[in-house]
């Protein structure tokens, strides 16, 4: 036995040892629980959201599937509440709000930052680790500048639901950027009198639609549709594009959300299947591969296809490439220059001794066009930096929905204008230069065959390169 320093009370208290007498003796000694098992079977648990500090109270009714991950359970509340998603936010498990807390669960941008002491990644914790019977609590906490603090307690656990529901909730959210409580609360007073000399100017920041003591159901009601739809459609969790995705609110990139949901990119969609003869970018490749096979193809002196070579070149395209005039030289053919280049680019062909050979790489892909487009898949998008990357991620999501040129730049400029993306003098994007940000892959999509739409000529998708587009932002085939 460890003898208590002199001058010092010393209390000893059994631990029990049931799972709801734990729970009670940690919330009595000021501690949350942390995470628990997840449940065996899917359920629905119906969640009180309040907002801590606000008077007359603003509460949500929701319910949720019990295997709803907390960054999905973020986007419930944002949108249950009203709120409009552009600030950071945290979980926290504790008994009050002013405990200690057991465990804090964060965004993964904050995680993979390192900055702050979080226990776990969002979207790598389960609602039901962290509320498991009625009356267990988690707190959320949105823009921590303004804290608004939110109470979650699961209030009953009823039959499972496919997605998630708003029952019912009494007042309007604040607006964004109000102040937190002592803002709204001062909001609220003035915009209740009508003779105060901030009236006029507070009601035009608010808007002549904000009602303190209204709450939209059916607005709610069609956020949370909405959401699930997203939900529905999006690509799997890991890749580069649901990070993205991540740090784009919907409300601030609609056009983009519109195309996702397009796209087919959830796991649940199968591949397709490959069309023949759809782009003729594709074709050609698939035809270099297989034309410079095991023994390669002759090249000039100058390093360029030989003229018979581009004349087979020629016939593979068809009658429709007769606007390029009648020249087998190489440099008069552009798409055929393009292609072999994009060949080199992929590492699929390599100049040596005065040929054009197949690399290793080519094994597969050079008999097999699915496979092709996989290799391809697997090495988008390109780009020297991140901007150029994620900038290629949203223009393949274009690809992948069939998107026209005017969808695809509104798009991309509402995205980059989400993210904060500015010129390098600080002058806002345009249109333009959001789609000229996508660099080398604006060019591999044009030479497989896709019009990106910056003339008057007609909008083309093919099919094939669609796929490459989906296959690309899903991540690596299941």
């Amino acid at each position: 036995m460890v003898r208590p320093r002199e001058g010092r009370k010393s209390h000893l208290m059994a631990v029990p040892d049931s799972r709801d007498e734990l729970r009670s003796f940690l919330a009595a000694a000021g501690r949350g629980r942390g995470r628990g098992p997840r449940r065996d079977a899917v359920v629905g648990y119906e969640l009180r959201i309040e907002l801590g500090g606000v008077t007359p109270t603003v509460w949500r009714c929701v319910v949720v599937p019990s295997t709803t991950m907390l960054d999905e359970l973020h986007d419930v509340v944002q949108d249950a509440m009203g709120w409009v998603d552009s600030h950071l936010h945290e979980w926290r498990t504790a008994a009050d709000a002013s405990a200690p807390a057991a465990e804090r669960y964060g965004m993964r941008l904050v995680v993979d930052e390192g900055d702050h002491p979080i226990d776990a990644c969002e979207s790598d914790v389960r609602i039901d680790e962290v509320l498991a019977e009625r009356g267990d609590t988690l707190y959320y906490e949105y823009d921590f500048g303004d804290r608004w603090e939110h109470r979650v307690v699961l209030a009953h656990v009823v039959d499972a639901v496919p997605t998630p529901l708003c029952l019912d909730g009494e007042r309007a959210c604040p607006p964004e950027d109000c102040g937190g409580v002592p803002g709204y609360e001062h909001l609220r007073a003035v915009l209740g009198d009508p003779r105060h000399p901030d009236h006029e100017a507070l009601r035009t920041w608010a808007g002549d639609d904000f009602d303190p003591d209204l709450f939209d159901l059916d607005a709610a009601s069609a956020a949370l549709t909405a959401r699930a739809e997203i939900r529905r459609h999006s690509p799997p969790r890991g890749t580069a594009l649901a990070a993205l995705l991540a740090r784009i609110p919907a409300l601030y990139a609609p056009s983009l959300y519109a195309l996702l949901l397009r796209a087919r990119l959830s796991s649940d969609d199968e591949r397709v299947e490959l069309p023949a003869r759809d782009a003729e970018g594709m074709t050609l490749l698939a035809w270099l591969l297989r034309r410079t096979g095991a023994d390669g193809v002759p090249l000039t002196s100058s390093g360029y296809l030989s003229p018979a070579v581009v004349a087979e070149a020629r016939e593979v395209l068809g009658p429709r490439y007769a606007w390029a005039g009648k020249s087998t030289r190489e440099l008069d053919n552009p798409t055929v220059l393009a292609i072999r280049e994009l060949a080199q680019d992929l590492g699929l062909v390599r100049k040596y001794r005065g040929k054009l050979v197949c690399t290793k790489r080519a094994a597969g892909p050079r008999s097999d066009p699915d496979a092709l487009v996989d290799y391809i898949a697997a090495r988008l998008p390109l780009g020297a930096d991140e901007f150029e990357r994620e900038a290629g991620l949203m223009m393949l999501l274009s690809v992948a929905a069939d998107a026209d040129g005017e969808e695809q730049r509104r798009a991309m400029l509402e995205a980059a204008t989400a993210l904060g993306w500015r010129m390098g003098d600080g002058e806002p994007l345009t249109a333009k230069d959001a789609v000229a940000a996508a660099g080398s892959n604006r060019r591999i999509l044009h030479h497989l065959g896709v019009d990106l739409g910056f003339g008057t000529m007609p909008e083309r998708r093919p099919a094939v390169v669609r796929e490459l587009a989906r296959r690309a932002l899903r991540g690596p085939s299941r």
